[in-house]
């Protein structure tokens, strides 16, 4: 795992410029998977399984070996969990597989058109695999639906997505380029990288304090900017 002060703290030193001209040929000789999607999941899944509270809510987008993480983690603890795919076939061959018992809710669709509808049954979610479209306005979209329900504690993983500045990537980590920034520089999110699982993962920690901001994006101003407005500040 790394943080983004560990992978790209040379950026503010002014070489930027020599990362974005890495050849595709020094990329190709760094990538090494050392943990697949299913044991990274399993991982944050086992630390949400140890808190405490209400019963947990777990969303995935984009069916396959992962569900059969969800599901595992959902029989454990008895909580509810999504799955969402634009496969019909996928969905079916999957629910056979994994899901005997019915303890995840397959939605067949895309996930913006998907997601309102689980989102009106739900008061919250506490963990969130995203991993649809290789889209980073898709994933962008998924996030801003469900960042009202992520309350303290909630989990939020994203497939090719890396922190800015890695380079020994899995993936063009294109899923995360608009939504890592943003985590960056919200106070409420830790976020971590871990460029060698998956095709390239990052992994993002609610907390109920704002002290998390990375000040190469964002101070704490940025998440209490309408309280301060209305206090004239």
């Amino acid at each position: 795992m790394r943080t983004w002060k560990q992978t790209a703290g040379f950026l503010v030193n002014g070489v930027s410029a020599s990362v974005r001209r890495i050849s595709n040929r020094t990329r190709v000789e760094n990538r090494t998977r050392v943990e697949d999607h299913s044991a990274l999941l399993d991982r944050y899944l086992a630390r949400l399984e140890a808190s405490s509270g209400l019963p947990k809510v777990l969303l995935e987008i984009g069916a396959g070996l992962t569900t059969k993480v969800l599901a595992t983690h959902a029989r454990r603890v008895g909580a509810q969990a999504h799955s969402i795919d634009t496969n019909a076939e996928l969905i079916a061959g999957v629910d056979a597989e994994v899901n005997s018992d019915g303890v995840v809710t397959f939605h067949s669709g895309t996930s913006l058109e998907m997601l309102p509808g689980i989102l009106r049954e739900v008061e919250k979610i506490d963990f969130a695999f995203l991993d649809s479209a290789p889209s980073a306005m898709t994933t962008w979209q998924e996030f801003a639906l469900i960042e009202p329900f992520l309350k303290s504690g909630a989990i939020v993983v994203v497939d090719n997505a890396c922190l800015p500045g890695e380079v020994a990537t899995l993936s063009p980590c294109r899923k995360g380029k608009i939504v890592v920034p943003f985590l960056l520089a919200s106070s409420w999110w830790e976020v971590e990288g871990h460029p060698q699982s998956g095709d390239s993962m990052v992994v993002a920690i609610r907390h109920g304090d704002p002290h998390y901001a990375d000040t190469d994006f964002e101070g704490a101003w940025n998440d209490d900017w309408k309280k301060r407005v209305s206090d004239g500040r």
